[in-house]
């Protein structure tokens, strides 16, 4: 049931990433709430259901997105799997400091992984001219990461007490 639950908030947030927020912001920066709602699902629950949705939020935003197909789907699975060797499965809670290292690692990741194709498709990329996009696209991301770990610590205290209660 969690699961359910799961996929209806990755895709929500997928859909409102690419939608509403950019225009709210003003910077013209799709944030990548998805992928940190993502991150804490892949940190609090067990099994294989949290990278399957975290291939399900990056093939959404695949979809729907400018960035070349696959970035999100290899980005997204690529965090999953290694908060999965770093860090033990299931845990209780998700420290701010765990979460805040890894959402910056994961945006930094991609923001090199997507400078890297616009440099071998043939473009020019110059590095002094991907600070200001770069400031700008870490500034909004991490607003979005602020407020999805509000949503990330409610959410997985609402399936500990479901789970609970259910017992």
């Amino acid at each position: 049931m969690s699961d359910f639950f799961s996929i209806l908030i990755v895709i929500v947030l997928s859909l409102l990433g690419l939608s509403f927020v950019p225009s709210v912001t003003g910077l013209g920066v799709a944030p990548m709430l998805s992928l940190f709602f993502v991150i804490g699902l892949t940190y609090f629950k067990k099994g294989a259901g949290p990278i399957l949705i975290s291939a399900l939020s990056g093939l959404i935003l695949d979809f729907f997105s400018s960035s070349p197909f696959g970035l999100h789907l290899g980005l997204f699975l690529m965090v999953a799997v290694v908060i999965r060797l770093f860090f033990q499965e299931g845990m209780n809670e998700l420290p701010f400091g765990h979460y805040l290292a890894i959402s910056a690692g994961a945006l930094v990741a991609y923001f090199i992984a997507d400078s890297l194709f616009l440099h071998f498709s043939g473009g020019s990329v110059r590095i002094l001219e991907l600070l200001l996009p770069f400031v700008k696209f870490a500034v909004v991301n991490l607003v979005g990461c602020l407020l999805v770990y509000a949503l990330n610590v409610r959410y997985f205290d609402a399936i500990k007490k479901f789970e609970h209660n259910r017992r």
